[in-house]
């Protein structure tokens, strides 16, 4: 007895593929749709489901392929709400996906420019200052120069000690003050007595704080017992320790600067390396 052909409808693909094929009755069309998710509503009587076409057996690797492609579109498409009957979104990652392989050529064409301009550039915004590669590089010049003057200033206090120093008092004979516009600055001329002999000396070095002595103020002063004219006032630690943090702020902005120059040419590489793809592929296809 010859088995009734099942009514039109979606079946499963008789090829294995992971969807449904339109059966118009006495045979497969070219028509397919992805398996519908599944819809929560109020339980219903189970209904046994259509059977495939007379003269179709489906093999288990197919049955195993149409199960696995339902559940991936489950989970990749958003349920619906059962008072809303709406149409499921398109599964976001594959829509994009879809987009650059159809655009793939200007994509990577837009991609590349906007990383070379940021290499070059940098993209300064309103409140956002970040230079681009001409910017780094002086940054790192920059840097390297504060560093440089403030290790000097540092050799040069440091320059002021006298080994084997002999420390004895000594007092105020003069006050030098040089100001400028935003600053105030003072030096000592000094007198002090070594075995019976007085000698003169200077401070060794000007600061604000030394505007506060005047003449007749007991300060210490520190002599080398080979050559005693050879004196000056310690150098207090504070002052030592300015110019050797000015150096440690150069080499910050020298690090942070490169570090910059790297970044920039990582843009510049990546953008670069897009761009040519993208045009070399508008070149091929328009050939």
């Amino acid at each position: 007895m010859t088995q009734p052909s099942p009514p039109a409808g979606f079946y499963p693909d008789p090829s294995g593929a992971p969807q449904q094929r339109f059966w118009d009755g006495t045979a497969w069309t070219a028509h397919t749709q992805a398996y519908a998710p599944p819809v929560v509503d109020a339980p219903t009587t189970p209904t046994v489901p259509a059977a495939a076409p007379q003269g179709f057996r489906t093999p288990t690797g197919e049955v195993i392929g149409g199960t696995w492609g339902s559940i991936l579109t489950t989970l990749t498409t958003p349920a619906t709400q059962t008072s809303d009957a709406r149409p499921h979104d398109q599964n976001l990652l594959g829509g994009g996906q879809d987009f650059y392989r159809a655009h793939q050529r200007g994509v990577d064409t837009a991609a590349g420019g906007a990383l070379v301009a940021e290499g070059l550039l940098g993209l300064d915004g309103p409140g956002n200052a970040r230079p681009g590669m001409g910017g780094a590089l002086k940054g790192v010049v920059f840097g390297l120069l504060f560093a440089g003057i403030a290790l000097v200033g540092a050799l040069f206090v440091s320059s002021g000690d006298i080994d084997g120093a002999v420390r004895t008092t000594g007092t105020v004979v003069e006050v030098r003050e040089s100001t400028s516009s935003d600053s105030r600055s003072c030096s000592l001329v000094l007198e002090y007595q070594v075995d019976g002999r007085t000698y003169t000396t200077g401070s060794g070095y000007g600061s604000s704080s030394l505007c506060g002595k005047s003449r007749g103020s007991v300060v210490t002063v520190q002599y080398d017992p080979a050559n005693p004219r050879h004196a000056n006032m310690p150098t207090p630690m504070g002052l030592r320790f300015v110019p050797w943090a000015f150096v440690a702020v150069g080499l910050v902005i020298t690090v942070v600067s490169a570090v910059q120059v790297v970044l920039r040419a990582a843009a510049l590489g990546t953008g670069g390396w897009l761009l040519w793809r993208g045009l070399r592929g508008r070149g091929s296809r328009q050939a």
